[in-house]
């Protein structure tokens, strides 16, 4: 089974959203795993001195336990073109780092930047990549 991922917003060393993203892990570590408590993510990631000016992504990796922090630039993708792929059996209710179907629907973009992903007549996301 593929690892978990949440990836976090730091803004001038401030985790944004932290509080869903707690809720999100908690969520997935109980349905996933069957553990009923998740660590607090606020208490367990100390944000690096490079991180403390900009803008910057923490990936938190995991499946039991926390298996991996880092801390990338955040970058900015401009996107000027979008392909709407139908998939009505899609589904993903987990932040997985291998996504298979996500990177097969991408293939289909063609020339585009991104794709919106429709479901049942229904625009459910982009890549996200």
């Amino acid at each position: 089974m593929s690892l978990l991922v949440e990836t976090i917003k730091v803004e001038n060393g401030m985790l944004q959203n932290i509080n869903l993203h707690n809720e999100r892990m908690i969520k997935s570590l109980y349905e996933v795993f069957g553990l009923r408590k998740g660590p607090d993510l606020d208490k367990i990631i100390n944000v690096p001195s490079f991180a403390i000016k900009g803008t910057y992504k923490c990936r938190v990796e995991y499946n039991e336990e926390i298996t991996r922090i880092e801390f990338l630039p955040y970058l900015f993708r401009s996107i000027s073109s979008l392909k709407m792929v139908i998939d009505d059996d899609i589904s993903y209710p987990y932040k997985y780092i291998k996504r298979d179907t996500i990177q097969r629907l991408m293939e289909m973009r063609g020339n585009c930047d991104d794709i919106l992903i429709i479901k049942k007549g229904m625009v459910t996301d982009s890549s996200g990549i």
